[in-house]
């Protein structure tokens, strides 16, 4: 299966067998380079084969925090956090992921014209909107806050931009999918 991932702003692909063996390594690429994995579905790790170490695996202690696919969308929204070896505080990956059909690339100009939208991830209320029209973001920058259970949930652009219109206001009750922010075509 080929996979586009991208996060932050970078697209890569990644190719991964059909099945994937629970807890036996198997061969995936990423970017065109080749990479040895394991997945261990009792603990929910996946594991990379270190070249540099010679034998040695490390875990990448992937947890899935949400995964999200909106109606009339053919991409999903995953937001995951890993341990990197050695690390005592857990990376928040947030990626868009999207199945790769080969010949996509000579349709990306009409996938440019799609305009970048950022949706609600939880059903909340709207504490803060910290963006407004006109708004040059960058990848990372806290767009709205949400306050669900009582609880701050930032939601972040994953990509830079201008902000094109801010479909929400503070107090605002929104559900899981409502449209919060679109950003200008570029």
């Amino acid at each position: 299966m080929q996979w586009k991932v991208s996060m932050t702003g970078k697209d890569r692909l990644v190719v991964l067998p059909d099945t994937i063996p629970d807890n036996v390594p198997f061969d995936a690429t990423i970017d065109g380079r080749s990479v040895q994995l394991r997945w261990q579905r009792a603990t929910r790790a996946l594991f990379i084969l270190d070249s540099k170490v010679g034998t040695a695996w490390t875990s990448l202690n992937l947890r899935t925090k949400s995964v999200s696919k909106f109606p009339g969308e053919s991409d999903l929204a995953v937001s995951s956090e890993f341990l990197p070896a050695g690390a005592k505080t857990p990376v928040i990956m947030d990626a868009t992921v999207s199945l790769h059909i080969p010949g996509q690339e000579s349709r990306a100009g009409a996938a440019a014209k799609k305009p970048k939208v950022v949706r609600s991830q939880i059903t909340g209320k709207v504490l803060k909107v910290l963006v407004k029209a006109g708004a040059t973001v960058n990848a990372g920058d806290t767009l709205v806050i949400i306050e669900a259970m009582k609880m701050e949930n930032r939601v972040l652009a994953t990509a830079g931009g201008v902000v094109d219109t801010v479909k929400i206001t503070e107090g605002e009750t929104v559900s899981t999918g409502a449209e919060l922010v679109r950003f200008k075509q570029s």
